[in-house]
């Protein structure tokens, strides 16, 4: 072989390395930049498309679905009781804060039994506390819900989440 023919072959070879070599490089290229688009579209929106629990000041007057994601659970079992009807015995307004609101503790005695109380939270912080007196009903959640004749058609009646017995 002549030293023409010789570096012709060299020039080949070196040509064709660089090709090989930028075909990778581009092939890596797309591929992490589809990537980059797939983690960004799975990383964006998910806090910004899920509306707020509670009404913020700029759309106070937009009413959301409740969501129960911050019920207290308690470590006491739940005692038996002789009967699930409990009355507002006193309110301590405004014990605690939690993520900017603040939320009623309200004792309650049962109705069959007087000498078995227990202690709960109101679940809407924003809603009116009861009156002293007024009747709920203990349900299998531990939620205190009211029990009404229905005459007042009033739809925010307080509910509580039971803390302690």
């Amino acid at each position: 072989m002549s030293d023409r023919t010789e570096k012709l072959w060299i020039i080949g070879a070196i040509a064709l390395a660089a090709i090989v070599c930028l075909a990778i490089v581009g092939t890596l290229f797309v591929v992490g930049l589809k990537n980059l688009d797939q983690l960004a579209s799975s990383q964006s929106g998910s806090p910004d498309q899920t509306p707020p629990p509670y009404p913020s000041p700029e759309n106070e007057n937009q009413f959301l679905p409740l969501v129960q994601n911050n019920v207290i659970e308690t470590a006491q079992p739940t005692p038996a009781v002789s009967g699930d009807k409990w009355k507002v015995i006193s309110i301590e307004e405004n014990a605690f804060e939690r993520e900017g609101y603040l939320y009623d503790v309200a004792v309650f005695e049962n109705v069959e039994n007087s000498s078995v109380t227990l202690r709960a939270q109101c679940a809407e912080p924003t809603w009116p506390a009861p009156e002293i007196g007024t009747v709920y009903f203990l349900n299998e959640a531990g939620v205190l819900i009211p029990v009404t004749d229905n005459e007042s058609n009033d739809p925010q009646l307080q509910r509580f989440i039971v803390l302690d017995w």
